[in-house]
């Protein structure tokens, strides 16, 4: 069999294939990352860059697993545009969770969150990148000052039962 009689063949299937419309260029572009910051202390985030109007549309949730301490962690959203440069960034931060054993305090978060970048920019973006990171605060002052308000609360309301029920000393 000479090769020249495959050719035509292969042709003549060819034109017989129904191709469907093109696709437009991608209007969005997405990235989701899920990172252990620490002792059972994750972050993940599922983000979206509009390529036409610059928008970031994002979902962040901070779980953590530790029992009584609590972590802030940020996100940060860099846009890489032509031969792998960067060509914009946001940054959201606080994002913060206590510990699973703090009574009335929560230990997993969820938070819909948006920014926006320029426009003309956006238009350039060839991929989006997330990462997450810690961010220290010391929140030592803030948690003396709640418990002790706390306590004058206690306080007050034993104070109120016993003066309207009697107290046993």
């Amino acid at each position: 069999m000479r090769l020249t009689h495959i050719a035509p063949a292969l042709a003549l299937a060819a034109s017989a294939i129904t191709l469907g419309p093109s696709r437009a260029p991608a209007q969005s572009l997405d990235a989701e990352v899920r990172t252990k910051l620490g002792a059972g202390q994750f972050m993940q985030t599922t983000a979206s860059l509009d390529k036409t109007t610059g928008q970031i549309s994002a979902t962040t949730k901070t779980a953590n697993n530790s029992m009584f301490a609590g972590y802030t962690g940020a996100v940060g959203i860099v846009v890489v545009g032509p031969n792998n440069r960067i060509i914009a960034s946001v940054q959201k931060w606080p994002f913060g969770v206590d510990g699973r054993m703090v009574p009335g305090k929560v230990a997993n978060r969820t938070d819909v969150w948006t920014d926006h970048i320029d426009p003309a920019l956006a238009a350039q973006a060839t991929r989006i990148e997330v990462f997450h990171t810690y961010k220290a605060l010391n929140r030592f002052a803030a948690i003396l000052a709640e418990a002790g308000q706390r306590a004058r609360e206690a306080n007050d309301f034993k104070n109120q039962m016993c003066k309207e029920f009697g107290c046993a000393n």
